[in-house]
């Protein structure tokens, strides 16, 4: 193997290992699977305002990890919040996401 080819998979190794992490925050966070089915991954189907796209990274910056997005028809991915107009598309349709409720105790 090259020192390119090595570079290359190591690199792709990173990458495979970055979305790994950055998917277990989201689905530790917003338990989508466990509140509405929702299983967010790479290469999942999503719709945000009637715009259907393909999940393609994920970016973290801080303690706020989002998704990339590719939509339909498009060259460039954007940056989408998990939950914000976010429909997932599952074996049994669409589901819109929703925030984490937040429990107020007083």
């Amino acid at each position: 193997m090259t020192n390119d080819n090595l570079d290359h998979a190591l690199a792709k190794l990173a990458e495979r290992r970055r979305h790994a992490a950055d998917l277990e925050q989201i689905v530790s966070h917003y338990q989508l699977e466990a509140r509405f089915g929702i299983r967010v991954e790479i290469g999942g189907r999503v719709r945000r305002h009637g715009k259907k796209g393909t999940i393609v990274d994920t970016s973290r910056t801080g303690r706020l990890t989002r998704l990339k997005v590719l939509f339909d028809g498009t060259q460039y991915a954007v940056l989408c919040h998990v939950t914000a107009s976010m429909e997932y598309e599952t074996p049994t349709g669409w589901v819109l996401a929703a925030p984490v409720p937040v429990h107020c105790t007083f």
